[in-house]
């Protein structure tokens, strides 16, 4: 391993009985790195590894967000998405530097790397709603559905201080409707299951549990709850149920969502979570904190 403090090392004739490292001093350059101390999720060691890796001569600094000079560079490079990985242009001349540059975007004098290439997924403008978290699921989607059982049977056993809510993914289309990522299949059992949350909100989470998505037979867990199908699937099917659906897409459509499962903590940090355990030890975090939940 050709690895020597500030220095750029190359292995020559790897793999011989002539192999040997070559250095050459590495380019120096300041990077700064935004980051929220309040994200729960938010992981920029690893990037920072990779880019000492890459650029040994990185002077690398973090920035906190709440700061004077994070506010102003956040509001001069337009900044959504934290962490953010901010570079001066001196590693352009950075050997390794053609190897990655189609991840960055240039912005004025600087080069800052895409968020969605590195996971920052803490979004810096939206309002922070304390000790709060939304849980957006792919209607059909079976792995989704298993978490949330395990969720709602945990709740059940341990309530919670934290407001929990749950949405349905959907996207807005051209024509402003509101379209499941799977097709006209998913959309119906979406705005059965927004139907059910609005007009049975007692009957809402035994429902998402019951439901067995890999079963067209709808009906058979809406009739074990004590639910009409027919009356349920006419408001699924006229305009209340389309509205509901909009709202949902609506709010998912601002989110960088890319799973069939995402939950969005605070309302300001989008998380994937695929296991009970991370989302107890989060769940806990936030209960332990000191902001109190605000009413919605």
């Amino acid at each position: 391993d050709c690895i020597e403090e500030g220095m750029l090392g190359v292995c020559v004739d790897a793999g011989t009985a002539q192999a040997r490292c070559q250095y050459q001093e590495a380019v120096t350059f300041e990077h700064l790195v935004i980051v929220a101390d309040d994200c729960l999720t938010c992981n920029q060691l690893d990037i920072i590894s990779s880019t000492q890796i890459l650029f040994p001569g990185a002077l690398i600094r973090l920035v906190d967000k709440r700061t004077t000079e994070g506010q102003k560079l956040i509001k001069k490079h337009d900044i959504k998405h934290l962490p953010a990985y901010i570079f001066d242009s001196e590693v352009e001349k950075a050997p390794k530097f053609t190897e990655v540059k189609s991840g960055f975007l240039r912005s004025g004098d600087k080069l800052i790397l895409a968020p969605e290439l590195v996971g920052s997924s803490y979004l810096v403008s939206r309002t922070k709603k304390p000790q709060h978290i939304d849980i957006f699921l792919a209607a059909l989607s079976g792995r989704a559905r298993l978490v949330i059982s395990e969720i709602i049977d945990y709740l059940k056993e341990n309530p919670t201080s934290v407001q929990i809510d749950y949405h349905v993914i959907g996207f807005l289309n051209e024509n402003g409707q509101a379209v499941s990522p799977m097709g006209l299949g998913e959309d119906e059992e979406a705005r059965r299951t927004l139907v059910i949350k609005k007009f049975h909100p007692d009957k809402f989470l035994e429902y998402l549990k019951l439901r067995d998505v890999r079963s067209s037979y709808w009906e058979a867990p809406l009739q074990e709850l004590g639910l009409e199908p027919n009356k349920i699937k006419k408001l699924a099917e006229g305009e209340i149920g389309r509205q509901l659906f909009r709202d949902d897409a609506e709010f998912a459509g601002k989110l960088p969502l890319s799973e069939e499962l995402a939950f969005l903590i605070n309302n300001r940090e989008v998380a994937r979570i695929q296991n009970l355990e991370t989302f107890r030890t989060i769940l806990k975090t936030l209960e332990n904190s000191k902001e109190p939940t605000k009413k919605q």
